[in-house]
């Protein structure tokens, strides 16, 4: 699997220090191919998920302040579903809430969309925080081909609404991991 390590490198060292510290372990492990790809706004981190997509059986995308453990990316990478997100916890500034939210938002019976729940299992729309997908989802999505984005949140819904018009639900695990953003 490969692991797509999207980093800007003007953020903030403390929101990055555990996700790097992280990495190395994982390098040091060797089961898993690591890229470390700096940027520097949407389309360069849409030019990286381009260049990774349909290279490997597997991709996965972790974003800079997250920190998954080994066994989170292991779990990921033998989960069967095409598309698999690790559940992460939504900072309240984000979505304007007090309630614990997290990354993922399910579509409600009357078209609306909310913000995930503890437990869920699937999403209709996810986030690429720390997101493993198959072969048989990028290949159903054909070739990476994302429009220019003004902003990184696109990337995210326009790879969601392109996986669900292809029929594919995000598979969520659990327990959520730890997420830096302060």
């Amino acid at each position: 699997m490969i692991i797509l390590h999207a980093f800007a490198p003007a953020a903030a060292q403390i929101r990055q220090q555990a996700t790097w510290q992280r990495l190395e372990q994982l390098r040091r492990h060797g089961r898993h191919i690591v890229i470390d790809w700096p940027t520097h706004g949407a389309q360069s981190y849409g030019d990286a998920i381009a260049w990774c997509w349909n290279r490997s059986e597997q991709l996965c995308l972790l974003e800079h302040d997250l920190v998954p453990e080994l066994e989170h990316l292991v779990r990921l990478e033998l989960c069967p579903h095409p598309i698999c997100m690790q559940a992460y916890q939504l900072h309240e500034a984000t979505v304007g809430s007090t309630v614990p939210v997290y990354a993922f938002r399910v579509l409600r019976d009357d078209g609306t969309l909310r913000w995930g729940f503890e437990g869920e299992e699937f999403a209709d729309y996810f986030s690429l925080g720390c997101t493993r997908f198959r072969m048989l989802a990028m290949s159903r999505l054909a070739s990476w081909s994302a429009p220019d984005a003004e902003s990184w949140q696109y990337l995210d819904h326009w790879l969601a609404r392109a996986s669900r018009v292809a029929g594919v639900r995000a598979h969520i695990h659990w327990p959520a991991i730890q997420h830096n953003h302060f």
